[in-house]
């Protein structure tokens, strides 16, 4: 099911409506009536039926939930609760209570500075994982800082999507698409010079079976997944060697959200993989083998 509420809908704003459609009812407005015709007893009749008839504010708040593609006013509720607690929130990497989830292979060579947080020698996989396996058609973003110690220094930092499957790097010199299939498959890659010591935001779009590479605000590259884009989303950091990775302001934005996907963002990414397990067994979607995740 996907809402049709409008862009950046807050409650006020639908409450009011509902008492706006109350007061058409009253004055006889047969404007109201589609919306009133999701309610039982007005099914099926006339506009006349409908204004003569009787109503309440709390079933006329029902059935604008249910004109806005929802089950009740309090589906409807959660919904732009949450959805308003992530654009103003999104995902705040040191924040308590955090939805992200952590994986550091060597928590030696991890800290948290502030709001920002610092890998240094091989942290040897830090992972990162949010949301669940019916999230598709959104934007993940990071600002990072490297500062490479070494002439041969390295790092990959990696936006992933379907748990850490499909990678939007960022690594010396370039911007690379890749995804698991049979194998670890390049599908796009780009040129970009990051100096050391500066703050660039990194940026991924996934999209309808498409991700999009962006660098400070900038198109990078663009691939097209054959797996497809759906799962969840996550950030990796490894491959360090010889530099420093500062990592902060981890952000996700729905382009097109679902009440499914508004639920899964509020409940930890390691339960929604248990509840995936336990529906569909140890695979992703479209997945060309079973169990190449390890979940976090």
């Amino acid at each position: 099911m996907s809402p049709s509420l409008p862009p950046k809908a807050g409650l006020e704003q639908l409450r009011k409506q509902a008492k706006d459609l109350l007061k058409a009812h009253k004055q006889g407005d047969p404007s109201c009536c589609a919306v009133f015709r999701w309610l039982k007893q007005f099914a099926g009749k006339s506009d006349a039926n409908i204004l003569s008839g009787a109503v309440s504010l709390v079933e006329v708040q029902f059935a604008l939930a249910m004109d806005y593609g929802f089950k009740s006013w309090g589906e409807m509720k959660d919904y732009v609760e949450a959805l308003g607690a992530m654009r103003a929130e999104g995902l705040p990497l040191a924040a308590s209570g955090s939805l992200a989830q952590w994986v550091i292979g060597s928590p030696e060579d991890a800290r948290i500075e502030g709001d920002v947080w610092v890998f240094t020698g091989d942290p040897e996989n830090v992972r990162w994982e949010v949301g669940g396996m019916s999230w598709d058609n959104y934007v993940l973003s990071a600002d990072v800082q490297v500062a490479r110690t070494a002439p041969d220094g390295t790092y990959r930092v990696q936006l992933t999507g379907r748990g850490t499957t499909i990678f939007c790097q960022l690594v010396p010199g370039w911007i690379v698409l890749a995804y698991i299939g049979e194998g670890f498959t390049h599908v796009g890659k780009q040129k970009v010079h990051v100096p050391d010591g500066v703050w660039v935001n990194f940026r991924m779009k996934a999209e309808g079976g498409t991700i999009t590479a962006f660098l400070d605000g900038r198109e990078i590259v663009s691939a097209a997944i054959p797996c497809g884009t759906q799962g969840m989303p996550g950030l990796l950091v490894n491959g360090q060697k010889g530099a420093v990775v500062r990592i902060k302001n981890v952000r996700v934005e729905f382009l097109n959200p679902t009440p499914e996907q508004i639920a899964e963002y509020r409940t930890s990414a390691l339960e929604n993989w248990h509840r995936w397990v336990a529906r569909h067994g140890d695979v992703l979607p479209d997945s060309r083998r079973a169990g190449e995740r390890e979940p976090a």
